[in-house]
């Protein structure tokens, strides 16, 4: 049986989000990075350390951990079974509409916006587009 390419792509995006969400978990870490304050609007640290990085007490980067997570095990399965990639698909979609808010909040209240998170952001999108195109290689 071939191996669904869309199912290896979702596998190999939702490691590279667990891995950008595990560090975000470290704030002073990501604060230090050269990357992380470029200019304003590129700068993680209000992002990473204000009033928005928890909810209800739990860091935001957890949540992201833990989605990937979920991720990482649909997408796993979905490479022997590729029926798994509508779950898959489903389960991206949930993460973009917490990704909208997300990007809302940095964009609209917070005022800047966070390099590393959005690198988390863009793993999820491919996590959710790898699964349609795995669902559409599948036929």
């Amino acid at each position: 049986m071939p191996v669904n390419r869309g199912a290896v792509g979702a596998t190999a995006s939702s490691l590279a989000g667990l891995l950008v969400s595990v560090y975000l978990l470290f704030p002073e870490q990501v604060t230090s990075s050269p990357y992380c304050s470029i200019n304003q609007l590129l700068s993680c640290g209000p992002v990473v350390t204000g009033e928005h990085s928890k909810f209800l007490g739990v860091p935001v980067a957890a949540y992201g951990a833990v989605w990937f997570a979920a991720a990482i095990a649909l997408s796993l399965r979905s490479l022997r079974r590729p029926q798994f990639l509508r779950y898959l698909a489903w389960w991206g979609a949930v993460g973009m509409a917490g990704v909208a808010y997300l990007v809302y909040l940095e964009f609209f209240v917070i005022g800047s916006v966070c390099v590393f998170c959005t690198l988390a952001h863009l793993m999820g999108a491919l996590v959710l587009g790898f699964s349609v195109l795995g669902i559409k290689e599948n036929g």
